[in-house]
């Protein structure tokens, strides 16, 4: 939990390798290994419902690689096998977790409001004494101006993991007041992203928590808090300050695009997963200016990347993944909550396929 709320900071830079590893990486892949090493864990693996439908979309992630191989360079089919494996790593948090609280799990999860509260606090230090982030360009990062970024250099992403902060604790039985407060902290860090996607991130889960809970109050509540925010947020010379900027919308349409064209390369098996990049090299389409390194190469959409790389048979093993979880997990608040809103938000950020949203996702 430490390690998840440092985000960004645990980052271990490799100038010759195009996968970044976080810190946050290896103490899960560590964890994972220890536990998967013990015989009774593979029976658990193997017994386990979702392991079907999940081996299903990891054998479509590798053959659409395996196919694709020929057309990559040693170092580039290294990288894409490693962002698979990080996937595989990641998907074991299910298992781990599951194997180890078997009481009660409120005990685990009250760690969680620290971290949270860590990025929000962590946040507002940023906004007030570093509101400009424009010597991160030459990291490869994008240079926002008066955005709240915190631990994870980016308003988009942060905005993502404080919604999911905002849905754990509203959800919580935290006494009143602390709920009150924490809610109150989380929310106006939210809003200094100034992240469209995770405004329509934050609607979007409390939509299906107001549904769930047959409370309509709460949606309305969401949308007028939103309404308010729009209005009253302090507006910069910068432009990220200008929630009706249009260079991002073209921008992300214009991501959008050079999707179906990587995708029409190969619309069975896709590019080969995470080749998506490569494949943008080798025909000559121009990158759009958020395929900078830090970003990891991919598509804006999670959805238009797995289509892209993996094809149609990929993108509906994938699917299938998804709703397989989301029929076990229907009375799981936390989860339909987090998992709808990170969807809408995928479609703007590929935050899918984030390390820490995919943490977050298989833990709840």
């Amino acid at each position: 939990i430490f390690f998840f709320a440092l985000g960004q900071l645990g980052r271990i830079v490799n100038p010759n390798f195009s996968l970044p590893i976080q810190l946050n990486d290896v103490v899960i892949f560590v964890m994972v290994s220890f536990w998967a090493i013990k015989p009774v864990s593979w029976k658990k693996i193997k017994d386990d419902w979702i392991t079907r439908p999940l081996l299903l979309w990891i054998l479509a992630m590798t053959v659409s690689l395996a196919l694709n191989a020929s057309h990559l360079t040693s170092e580039q089919l290294v990288s894409s096998l490693a962002y698979l494996l990080r996937f595989v790593i990641y998907s074991g948090v299910y298992y781990l977790a599951k194997d180890l609280y078997r009481g009660d799990l409120r005990r685990g999860f009250s760690l969680w409001y620290f971290a949270f509260l860590f990025v929000a606090i962590l946040g507002f230090v940023q906004y007030v004494f570093l509101p400009s982030i424009y010597f991160f360009n030459y990291a490869g990062w994008d240079d926002h101006y008066y955005r709240l970024v915190s631990t994870f250099f980016d308003p988009g992403f942060t905005g993502a993991i404080l919604v999911f902060g905002l849905v754990f604790v509203y959800l919580s039985k935290l006494a009143p007041v602390y709920r009150t407060i924490t809610l109150i902290i989380l929310y106006l860090a939210l809003s200094l992203t100034y992240s469209r996607a995770s405004f329509a991130m934050f609607l979007t889960a409390f939509a299906m928590i107001a549904w769930r809970l047959q409370k309509p109050r709460v949606f309305v509540a969401a949308i007028i808090l939103i309404l308010l925010t729009v209005l009253l947020l302090p507006k910069t010379a910068g432009e990220g300050t200008k929630l009706g900027r249009e260079y991002s919308i073209w921008s992300r349409i214009n991501n959008w695009k050079q999707s179906i064209e990587v995708w029409q390369d190969s619309p069975i098996w896709g590019v080969g997963y995470n080749s998506y990049r490569y494949s943008l090299e080798k025909h000559n389409i121009p990158i759009s200016s958020d395929l900078v390194v830090s970003h990891g190469g991919g598509a804006d959409s999670s959805v238009m990347l797995v289509l892209a790389t993996t094809g149609i048979l990929g993108l509906l093993a994938y699917g299938n993944l998804w709703v397989q979880i989301v029929k076990r997990n229907w009375r799981n608040l936390l989860f339909l909550a987090s998992f709808t809103g990170l969807f809408v938000h995928s479609w703007f950020n590929n935050t899918l396929f984030y390390p820490w949203a995919m943490e977050w996702l298989w833990l709840v």
